[in-house]
């Protein structure tokens, strides 16, 4: 009964059995971590401010401020605290997250098939994204990644449909779904122009409808922009089409920016609260472990980050300056410090640039795309260390490692293979197109690695796998058939 119902069309049942299966997923989730269900089931992490902060400071009367932050994750936020309290407001956003990302499995499914039209694409997709719990750590969470998750995937659907469907109406959602996923994450901003490129090369269609497509494309995101630019250069007297920075302006004026900035260039990690970041080695560690000893097996620097102008000994001088800085409490050598690290931080990027620049150029950025694609995919997961897991918990954590590696490694590659072949159709080139632009952008263009930039375009790795499965047991059977007739 259940396998009957599971057809492309029936959006209610297939919406209705994902949202379950999240729901599921995420109690799990909180029980795992020891949130018992009476409890509040919402995560507010420091990113959360910057979102709902500016929406809270508006209704008070004291404008968008903190004004670092576009308001793609404060328009939802807005319309909720227009009718409830922060507290009944977060816990609407968990159940709205949930529901997007229920319908970002139906959408990758319906997506599968459509690229496909094989029955096998949708169910193993709708599947697998149903269980995959990648993407679902955030759906607890007051953060973009599960509006972006759903964003990405219905800007993929529809750009995709659009060159089997007729209908006006399908690039005007398309550039609805992209412009909230760029007012959600800016370094976005170029998958409207990957889509508006798709359409505009698409064969055998007139010049005037391809014209009309892209500029039904733009229209969100010109009207929309626009609105904000306006906006802005009354706020701020200056042209600001998107975010002034990608930076709190509280973490610009601290003793992390200089490291941030050096660990960057280097190419290794600043996730002060990962263990096996580099960058603790300069004592840069969450405040609940500032006095806290440092661990008997420290992350290490690459050979390669050594120059004449700063040697060992100039990083170590750097990582003194830091805990002294922690220690400090007088404000006059807190800033004296601090533009001491900033100078020696600087005086090493600028070297660095200059008698390495191959590595700071290709090295470094490649190492950053290993950091973020080649990880176990389960670090927020479980509640404890792997080697403290049961055998049930480590089976667990073990399929969701395979889960994730098994879809983001084969779907970036079937996707640079799809890009390539000259007889891909223009569906698949522009879903292909999406996932390799968010695999690309975070290490190589803001170098970024944070594992949650990845949850945006993971689903559609996950898509791009199946397919590539499906294409792999198609050729093993058609091989053993004609063996076999031949025979």
């Amino acid at each position: 009964m259940l396998r009957e119902l599971m057809l492309p069309h029936r959006w209610w049942v297939l919406l209705l059995v994902a949202f379950a299966g999240k729901f599921l997923l995420l109690v799990a989730l909180l029980l795992e971590h020891g949130v018992t269900l009476n409890d509040k089931w919402y995560f507010v992490g420091g990113d959360a401010f910057g979102y709902t902060g500016p929406i809270d400071s508006f209704l008070n009367g004291n404008g968008y401020r903190p004004d670092h932050r576009m308001p793609g994750y404060g328009a939802p936020y807005l319309l909720l605290r227009l009718l409830m309290e922060p507290d009944a407001v977060f816990q609407t956003l968990v159940f709205l997250q949930l529901f997007a990302s229920a319908l970002s499995v139906v959408l990758l499914a319906k997506l599968a098939y459509l690229l496909t039209e094989d029955i096998r694409a949708f169910r193993w997709t709708f599947w697998l994204a149903v269980v995959a719990t990648y993407a679902s750590f955030y759906d607890r969470q007051i953060i973009t990644e599960s509006f972006s998750v759903l964003a990405l995937t219905l800007s993929a659907y529809t750009s995709a449909k659009c060159f089997k469907v007729p209908n006006r109406y399908l690039p005007l959602l398309a550039g609805a779904a992209v412009t909230w996923l760029i007012f959600m994450k800016p370094v976005y901003l170029p998958a409207l122009l990957l889509m508006a490129m798709a359409l505009l090369l698409q064969r055998n269609v007139p010049l005037s409808r391809k014209m009309a497509r892209v500029f039904l494309l733009s229209i969100p995101f010109v009207l929309v922009d626009g609105a904000w630019c306006v906006r802005n250069a009354l706020a701020h007297h200056e042209f600001r089409p998107l975010t002034d920075s990608a930076t709190y302006p509280d973490l610009r004026v601290s003793i992390r920016y200089p490291l941030m900035r050096l660990m960057k260039a280097y190419g290794t990690s600043f996730i002060w609260w990962d263990p096996s970041a580099e960058i603790r080695l300069f004592n840069i560690r969450p405040e609940q472990e500032v006095d806290a000893p440092a661990p008997h097996q420290q992350p290490r620097l690459p050979d390669y980050v050594y120059t004449t102008s700063c040697p060992q000994d100039t990083l170590d001088l750097i990582a003194t300056d830091v805990e002294t800085y922690q220690h400090t409490f007088d404000p006059e050598e807190k800033d004296k410090l601090l533009n001491r690290v900033t100078q020696r931080c600087d005086s090493c990027i600028g070297s660095f640039q200059a008698e390495r620049p191959f590595h700071y150029h290709v090295t470094a950025r490649l190492r950053m795309l290993k950091k973020f694609l080649v990880h176990s995919g389960t670090t927020a997961l479980m509640g404890k260390p792997f080697a403290e897991l049961d055998v049930a918990h480590k089976a667990v954590r073990a399929f969701y490692s395979l889960l994730y590696l098994g879809a983001m490694l084969p779907g970036t590659l079937w996707a640079v293979r799809s890009l390539l072949r000259w007889n891909a159709g223009p569906g698949l080139r522009i879903v292909s197109a999406l996932l390799l632009y968010g695999v690309f952008i975070f290490p190589f263009g803001v170098r970024m690695t944070e594992y949650r930039y990845s949850t945006s375009f993971y689903p559609l790795a996950l898509l791009l796998t199946v397919l590539l499965c499906l294409s792999i047991r198609d050729r093993i059977r058609s091989r053993t058939h004609v063996h076999a007739t031949s025979s």
